[in-house]
């Protein structure tokens, strides 16, 4: 049976694939910046780690490693198949239904101004600059254990925000420029330097897609099959990052570090770096005991930048309520949550048949604004499209809270040029 849902696994697969060269897609049709072509990439990684988990049935994202059953880790599976074929269902919806998304929130992206672009994207620079200032004032508690990144950031969630407003920032300065020029270029690698200072390694893929899409709007289109450069060269990152910012002490070398994990398949899909497949079958087995109410990621999303010592009622994500439940002494010291996979997620607010109704909704919204961004945008879409591409990944790797987060981020560079704006306007004035 197991085999029978790889198989469709990989039809569903092949059906997003398939979608991704659709001619609704306009300049994106079969591009490896297509976020259709992205998303279908993204659960490929879901696949393997389900078969990952089959052939090695031990959980080991909690207090203790325990074994899982077969039958509960082929529930978990089909949970997720449904999950996907729902995707499909919206996608298709969103692409060939005929009414457009009204334009008026891109057609305010496409308007900001280029010198209001750049200011802001100087400003945040700068404030991030700072900011780092602040993060090696505690760089002594951060290597000593005392206080985790994720610590540092909850009790700082204006840092956070800022660093996170770093690549909508570069977005909007590359927006009507040639991306391999010098100057651009420089502004990429400050712009990485910068996250590389916060721990932040996804932080550095969306920073890379940026630059990406630059490329493919402005010079030539990249094919999808660069993905089988970016997929190792994105896990080289990872791995080089886990090693040398988190374990280098314990091994000799990383060869060392790869062979005590079981080898590379090992590493990455038998451990908590992928850990999508663990997190699901445990949901759908014990996702009862955590108590989430309908649309509680949600409020929490939408309450994101609030300060929760000051707003107690502030929903925690889906990750820290499971973490909570089922791992508290992780939850208690690091604040380090379990991340439930946007699948998870709903599925512990909504349910089973709730959760799929709730996905097919979110997968049509996106996938009018990929259509109704192309559209309005043209070759200016690097304002947004990275940032679907980087909010969908969220979405499946993590959860709503976390996506939320991010989404507000994005709109705080908007803020930032909309104030530039009227403190420029401001000055005309006076000297008309």
């Amino acid at each position: 049976m197991f085999s029978l849902l790889v198989l469709g696994n990989i039809f569903l697969l092949l059906v997003i694939l398939w979608l991704g060269y659709s001619n609704k897609l306009l300049t994106l049709k079969g591009s490896a910046l297509n976020p259709i072509n992205f998303v279908a990439i993204l659960n490929i990684f879901f696949m393997l780690d389900f078969i990952g988990l089959y052939y090695d049935p031990v959980i080991d994202l909690y207090e203790e490693p325990f074994p899982i059953s077969e039958m509960d880790i082929i529930r978990g599976y089909i949970f997720y198949l449904c999950s996907l074929l729902t995707m499909i269902f919206g996608i298709t919806y969103g692409l060939y239904k005929q009414a457009v998304l009204p334009g008026k929130f891109v057609g305010y992206l496409n308007s900001v101004p280029t010198q209001h672009a750049d200011m802001a994207f100087r400003l945040i620079l700068f404030l991030c600059f700072i900011a780092v200032g602040f993060l090696f004032v505690s760089i002594d508690d951060l290597v000593s254990g005392t206080i985790t990144r994720q610590n540092f950031f909850t009790e700082n969630k204006l840092l956070h925000i800022t660093f996170s407003a770093l690549p909508a920032a570069l977005a909007f300065y590359l927006r009507e420029k040639n991306p391999l020029t010098s100057r651009c270029i420089i502004a990429v690698m400050l712009t990485i330097l910068i996250i590389f200072a916060t721990g932040s390694r996804g932080a550095v893929i969306l920073i890379v897609i940026i630059f990406a899409y630059g490329i493919n709007v402005r010079i030539r289109k990249l094919p999808t099959v660069l993905y089988f450069v970016a997929i190792p060269a994105v896990a080289g990152l990872l791995l080089s990052a886990r090693y040398f910012f988190r374990t280098s002490m314990q091994y000799d070398s990383l060869n060392s570090f790869i062979e005590d994990k079981g080898g590379l398949f090992s590493l990455f899909f038998n451990t908590a770096e992928i850990s999508m497949a663990e997190i699901i079958v445990t949901i759908v087995k014990w996702g009862e005991y955590v108590s989430r109410y309908p649309f509680e990621s949600f409020v929490g999303g939408f309450m994101y930048p609030l300060p929760r010592s000051i707003f107690t009622f502030k929903p925690l994500g889906a990750g820290g309520s499971f973490t909570e439940e089922f791992s508290p002494s992780r939850w208690e010291w690091t604040r380090s949550e379990i991340v439930t996979t946007g699948f998870g997620d709903l599925y512990l607010q909504f349910g089973f048949i709730g959760s799929l109704i709730m996905i097919f909704l979110l997968v049509y919204t996106w996938t009018r604004l990929v259509r109704s961004s192309l559209i309005h945008l043209g070759s200016n879409s690097i304002i947004i499209m990275p940032f679907l591409m980087w909010w969908a990944y969220l979405f499946i790797r993590s959860g709503i809270f976390n996506m939320a987060g991010a989404i507000w981020s994005f709109l705080l560079i908007l803020v930032v040029i909309r104030i530039i704006g009227l403190f420029e306007n401001k000055s005309t004035a006076k000297y008309l």
